[in-house]
């Protein structure tokens, strides 16, 4: 009876610390996607390129200097679609990062892009 009693006692000793260890997990997740709604919601049209370069990095793959897709740099998977109106300053500036945000997208998931 007393083996029986040790067995059920750590049965549930061990389910615990496996539940414990998966609701951590799920808070770190949660804690990163709020990190990225947060920088994502810091963004707004009139904003520098600049701006936009803090917490994403271009995609890759085919973009202009004024339509650009950008990953967050957390994930390759988190992505924005952003709208720039070209500054006066050095027109050959592909990059250049005092262009002006005129339109940004909803964020939204979607397959990395690799060059």
């Amino acid at each position: 009876m007393k083996k029986l009693f040790y067995i059920v006692i750590s049965t549930i000793f061990i389910f615990s610390i496996i539940s414990l260890t998966s609701c951590q997990k799920e808070f770190d997740f949660d804690k990163k996607l709020l990190k990225v709604i947060s920088n994502y919601r810091q963004l707004k049209p009139g904003m520098k390129r600049a701006e936009v370069l803090k917490n994403f990095t271009i995609q890759g793959g085919i973009y202009t200097r004024t339509h650009v897709t950008y990953t967050h740099k957390s994930s390759p998977y988190i992505k924005i679609d952003l709208v720039f109106k070209a500054s006066d300053e050095n027109k050959n500036d592909f990059e250049n990062p005092n262009d002006i945000i005129v339109e940004l997208s909803k964020l939204y998931l979607d397959y990395a892009v690799i060059d």
